[in-house]
């Protein structure tokens, strides 16, 4: 049986002392701003990456994607249909708590074999904290972790608790050229190791309402790097359409998606004394 406090801390240690996160750490250190909502909504969507801000004290964010993935191999292939669903809550300016759940419907075929499957296949539960703005190269930083609860659903039942932390740091590129970094590892709760993760997220300001997004996402021990190109519209301020496509690069594997999506957000800023 899988233990975390042998292996996970083990290798915790090994992370740390390769100075992984101690350097996201450094460069969240610096300054901490008084002010978090912004005029238009914040959302990493279309991407992978995490983003560098919360959603400010009093508000309410809804996330929402419906995704089309294929999977091919030599010998089998499947199709994915995921409903995935982030509502994010925040408590104080610089700190909000999170939570996702995914509803996937999938089917496989193996020469003259057929499998279905449906349910409820993820549930996890967060929190960020927002470290600091800058008005230079260094632009923000925050620090995000977040809980994999098993589902109660069989098709997708994972035997333990998962989990996910990590350190975002964006920079100012040119004027509307943005880069984000993560970095990071998670532990499945399947029995398998944690495992160190980066990404990188850059995006492309259009206009106002539009802005261009790719992603690349990989292992740090082995690299099978995912790709995503996506672009976002901003229908008003507390709106924002998205719709990115994807290509998984794991060896052997073909392994593509499309996503579209919305984010919007409610708050009762006007509350406050």
């Amino acid at each position: 049986m899988f233990s975390f406090s042998k292996i996970g801390f083990a290798r915790l240690n090994t992370y740390f002392s390769l100075g992984i996160l101690p350097f996201f750490f450094f460069l969240l250190y610096p300054l901490i701003s008084q002010a978090q909502f912004a005029s238009r909504i914040r959302t990493a969507r279309p991407s992978a990456t995490m983003g560098t801000y919360t959603v400010g004290k009093n508000v309410l964010q809804w996330q929402t994607g419906l995704q089309l993935r294929e999977r091919q191999t030599e010998q089998a292939s499947s199709q994915i249909f995921q409903y995935k669903t982030v509502i994010r809550l925040g408590i104080l300016e610089h700190w909000e708590v999170n939570g996702g759940v995914n509803y996937q419907k999938d089917q496989s075929e193996a020469g003259n074999t057929r499998e279905q499957h449906e349910g409820l296949s993820a549930l996890r539960l967060g929190t960020r904290y927002h470290f600091f703005d800058g008005e230079g190269f260094l632009k923000a930083g925050a620090i995000q972790g977040r809980f994999w609860i098993p589902v109660p659903d069989e098709d997708y039942h994972r035997p333990a608790l998962g989990g996910r932390i990590m350190a975002s740091v964006g920079y100012r590129l040119a004027p509307k050229l943005g880069l984000i970094t993560n970095a990071g590892w998670r532990w499945s709760g399947d029995g398998l190791p944690p495992t160190a993760f980066f990404s990188l997220r850059f995006s492309q300001v259009i206009n106002k309402q539009w802005v261009l997004v790719a992603d690349y996402f990989s292992p740090f021990k082995r690299f099978e790097p995912d790709y995503a190109l996506g672009i976002g519209y901003h229908l008003t301020p507390s709106l924002k359409l998205d719709i990115a496509i994807g290509l998984l690069g794991q060896t052997g594997l073909q392994d593509r998606y499309i996503e579209v999506g919305f984010a919007t957000r409610f708050d009762w800023r006007h509350t406050d004394s």
